[in-house]
């Protein structure tokens, strides 16, 4: 080789590494950007947050009046004091569903009635980074009733530290999937502008398949095939077996469950990543006015 393509060749890796260091670098500053904005933006209307806490204990009422009125059963028959704990495991997953289909896609839906949608798809930044920005940020902003609610379920159960900490990694394990999943929702609202009916409707959707109101193994067949292949069932089926401190009967092996919740996860990112790349290519051949 000669020299002259010598220099040329180590030119190129440095860019290469350059530009690598560079979007690493970018990605983390849009990140930590927009979780700024959204947070700022979050506790500026007081009025909302308070609606929201409002909600959350209404919630938590009823299904301890429920509790008393209910029995499951199924393979683990719950009455009294284990139905609460059974709704209480839901509600630490519920509180954050609108990570997944309410935040991305209401940064879009704001995006498009302010004008800024295109700019954003215009700009060299990572629209992914913003996406997710925006997810943690709800993600953020839930946890002030995320924890209280998972402190009350650790004391109620009576479950020990550990026991408390592997609930709080099984949540956080399915936030993750959510905020991929919630990228997809966005990419929705991106492309057929219109899409909150269909958010409500998957919301309402994942709480009853899942398990979240009952026990996936009271379903139909064709019902818990569905319900296995997404992974909020991995995470309500955890959580309680952990709260009831093993006493709960699994649907699968919980190690076989902790490999699906991860899975599922991964496969989340894997798919809205790709398909975030295919809405840029769309959207700068037509221009987002024209999807």
């Amino acid at each position: 080789m000669m020299r002259s393509e010598l220099f040329e060749s180590e030119d190129t890796e440095i860019e290469l590494s350059y530009e690598r260091d560079f979007y690493r670098t970018s990605f983390l500053i849009v990140v930590s950007e927009t979780i700024k904005k959204q947070l700022t933006l979050r506790f500026r209307y007081k009025a909302n947050m308070v609606g929201e806490a409002f909600s959350v204990i209404l919630q938590v009422a009823i299904f301890a009046a429920m509790a008393g009125a209910v029995t499951l059963v199924g393979v683990n028959n719950l009455e009294g004091n284990d139905v609460f704990i059974f709704f209480l495991g839901s509600l630490v997953l519920i509180v954050f569903s609108t990570v997944a289909l309410s935040a991305p896609l209401n940064a879009v839906i704001q995006d498009l009635h302010n004008g800024t949608l295109e700019y954003l798809f215009s700009t060299p930044i990572s629209r992914y980074a913003y996406f997710v920005g925006t997810a943690i940020a709800e993600a953020i902003s839930k946890s002030m009733f995320f924890l209280p609610m998972l402190a009350v379920l650790i004391a109620f159960s009576g479950v020990n530290i550990s026991a408390g900490l592997l609930i709080l990694a099984v949540c956080i394990t399915v936030i993750v999937g959510l905020i991929a999943f919630g990228v997809l929702v966005a990419l929705m609202g991106v492309l057929w502008k219109q899409v909150s009916a269909i958010a409500a409707l998957l919301f309402t959707f994942f709480e009853f398949i899942c398990g979240a109101y009952f026990p996936v193994t009271s379903m139909a067949i064709p019902f818990q095939v569905v319900a296995f292949a997404l992974p909020h069932t991995w995470g309500y089926d955890l959580i309680r077996y952990y709260s009831f401190q093993g006493t709960w009967t699994p649907l699968l092996p919980i190690q076989i469950e902790w490999v699906m919740l991860v899975v599922h996860a991964v496969l989340y990112i894997v798919v809205s990543s790709k398909l975030i790349k295919r809405v840029e290519r769309k959207a700068k051949k037509f221009g987002l006015h024209l999807i």
